[in-house]
Order: structure tokens, then sequence, then C-alpha cells
């Protein structure tokens, strides 16, 4: 049995490995977050306390622990039964590992993005003033801390993946990238009996194009007033609808049938002043469940890449894995 235990998360990246790592033969994974962590209720879908997502596959994924100051001690517990230890962003947490296992583990250090991009410039939800400096400060110390440890960490783990393309000239030699996977089991062409109001898994194609509503979401990473001078720019005819997540975070559960309220997504993103031109995980979402996406290059996309396909995208990383167990100590070995 390969044990997999993957630390943190992003945006459910971590969830989802862990899901469809189960599903292949002498496979176990799992997840450890931090309760304070689930804003969007990723966690919450993916572990044996939500008794709403009518998916076995998801029950008892996600292991939360409750309180921020016992996550290092309960990841160095769950770690001693691991043979691999996935870790998502914490590259802080790659020396403490490397030092209490020594090259007895296989440790992967994972980048999705800012936390090797970094971030000079964010959005303030402006709920309070105390919440927003509380945000400046969280986005300060991580910026010192991602500055001091991530070469370190990068030296220490036996592999870097990265989630995008782009970020493989951040990162060090040798680096691999892994795309990001989808959930389809949860992201997919939907409507809703008007009866019983129930996904039938059938997209609803006279409601969708006879919209022209389009959805983007302004982030605590994404420049907006960039995004809408591109926008406008584009003369796309579509009409925008900017939706907050900063203010209004909305369910990782609810996500699909919110998706399905627009035909369309547009996945313009500034971070840093710079276009992002990968697709990001939120448009691999939509086109999943069936909605058009729109790109920086005014490009439309109407189908999910296969290369995002959440099974082949956890074979990968097993046969990763089985190559690294087979060489320890011999880092920055490629697939």
């Amino acid at each position: 049995m390969l044990n997999i235990l993957h630390i943190w998360d992003q945006a459910g990246v971590a969830c989802v490995l862990a899901k469809y790592q189960r599903r292949m033969q002498g496979c176990q994974s799992k997840v450890i977050i931090t309760s304070n962590a689930d804003k969007f209720g990723i966690y919450d879908f993916y572990s044996s306390s939500n008794n709403n997502n009518n998916n076995d596959d998801n029950d008892n994924i996600a292991d939360v622990v409750a309180s921020p100051q016992d996550f290092v001690g309960t990841c160095l517990k769950r770690a001693e039964k691991a043979d691999v230890i996935h870790v998502h962003s914490r590259a802080d947490m790659v020396p403490i590992l490397r030092k209490r296992f020594g090259d007895s583990k296989v440790i992967v250090l994972h980048y999705h993005g800012t936390d090797i991009r970094g971030l000079r410039k964010y959005s303030l939800p402006h709920r309070s003033i105390a919440s927003d400096i509380a945000i400046m400060a969280i986005y300060t110390a991580r910026r010192i801390k991602n500055r001091s440890t991530n070469p370190q960490a990068q030296k220490m783990a036996d592999r870097v993946v990265v989630a995008t393309p782009d970020l493989l000239e951040l990162a060090p030699p040798m680096s691999v990238y892994v795309p990001n996977p989808v959930d389809v089991d949860h992201f997919r062409p939907i409507r809703k009996n008007p009866a019983a109001g129930e996904r039938t898994g059938q997209s609803d194609d006279e409601d969708n194009n006879s919209s022209t509503k389009a959805l983007t979401f302004n982030t605590e990473t994404a420049d907006l007033q960039l995004v809408m001078q591109h926008f406008e720019k584009s003369r796309l005819p579509y009409e925008l609808e900017v939706y907050d997540r900063t203010k209004n975070p909305i369910r990782y559960g609810d996500m699909p049938a919110f998706l399905g309220k627009y035909r369309a997504y547009v996945d313009i993103r500034y971070v840093n002043g710079k276009v992002l031109q990968n697709q990001s995980k939120t448009a691999l979402e939509a086109l999943a469940c069936g909605l058009k996406v729109i790109d920086y290059r005014a490009n439309v996309h109407t189908r999910l890449p296969p290369e995002h396909d959440p099974l082949g995208i956890a074979s990968r990383l097993v046969g990763m894995y089985h190559n690294l167990l087979e060489n320890k100590g011999a880092r920055r070995l490629q697939l």
C-alpha cells in the first residue's frame, strides 16, 4: 500500500488529487489542513463532516486541524506512516519534515502561483479596518517567509512540481509541470429538474445559448482595474458581471450551480501588473460545467482540455512517487 500525505492545499487541488489517487489500486491518500483556511468550504466538502455531498468518495479525504498551533505537530505525527509527503505551497514545512525523517520519506514540493511568483498588489475586502490590517500583515509575513524558505526547501525536496507552465521559469531546474486536476464528479454540465430541483448531469443548452451573461471574479490576487480595461478593449459580445469573492465567498459545494447561471466565464487575470496566460482553475471548472471560457486573447474555449483529467494526473503523480521511492536521495529525477 502506497501511503500519501498531502500537506496543505490550494483551491482544492490536493483534495482532488487525494480523491482520485484513492481510486487507484494500492493507494491511500489524505490531506491535512487547518480549519481557518477553509474560506470556501472546500475541506468541509471533502471531509466526513459533510453529509450533503452524496458521494462516498469525498468522505474523510481532508483531515481538518482545528487549531493552527497544532498544525505542524499533527503533520509530523501523520507523516510517520506516510511513504510520500506532498507539500502544497508550505515550503516552510519541507525543512521541518526533512530534519525529522531524513531520506526515509519522499518529499514533493508543489507550487501553485503566488507562493513562488510573489504578490506585490492585492485586493482588500474592506470588511473593517482591523480585517484589512490583518490581511496585509498575513501577506507581508508570507512574502518574507517565502523569500527565505523557498531556496532551502527546493534543495531539500525530492521533486519540485508547479501547477502552471509559467511557473517553470521561477522554479529550479528539473522542476515538473503537472496540470491542475478538476473534480469532474462535482463540476459537470448541469440543469435543474423543475419538479424536483435536482441535478440531471445534462446541460441546458437552450438556457445557456439564450443568455449573454458572462462572469468573472474579483479575488485578493487579481488587479480588477486592469482586467476591466482589457475586457473593454476586447469588445466581447457579453454582459460582464463581476462577482466579488473577497466579500462574498461562494461555497465550493455550490459553485457548479452558481456557474450554471452564466453562459461564459471571462478568464482575464492580472497579477503584479502582468497578464496570466494559463487558464485558471475556476476557468477549468467552468469548462467542466459546460460554460464557454474566454481567455485574455479573446479566444473562446468550449471543452475541458484532457490534460486536466483528474485520474490521469493522479496516475502520473503516483508513477512519479514510485520512481522517487526507488531512487531515494537522488534529487530532481525526471518523469
